[in-house]
């Protein structure tokens, strides 16, 4: 059998096999870099909703914290979370919009 008749050897050279690779490997390193910065941005809100929360509830007892915790599930609840894969920064916004009004301690 020739090289010519085969009809493996008609595939596209290695180098373009390599730069698509590498392609991908660059659209996956923004895409990581982007998680990255969303995860940061996301632990300093958790970080400053807890800190809200903590002081809110300082010298709350156990049946306090429980309707502040139907009221937070309800919240989250009623959220309309349609177009979203990730459902944590409308989930965080709003925890930390609660905890930010003095009204809801």
């Amino acid at each position: 059998m020739d090289d010519e008749n085969d009809p493996k050897a008609a595939s596209s050279p290695p180098r373009c096999i390599a730069t698509e690779v590498e392609t991908t490997s660059n659209e996956v390193n923004e895409k990581s870099q982007d998680a990255i910065m969303s995860d940061v941005e996301n632990e300093g809100k958790i970080d400053s909703a807890k800190k809200l929360f903590l002081d809110g509830t300082a010298d709350y007892g156990v049946p306090q914290l429980e309707r502040l915790y139907t009221r937070i599930v309800k919240g989250v609840f009623e959220l309309k979370i349609v177009e979203h894969d990730d459902h944590r920064p409308p989930v965080l916004n709003f925890l930390l919009k609660f905890a930010e009004n003095k009204a809801n301690f």
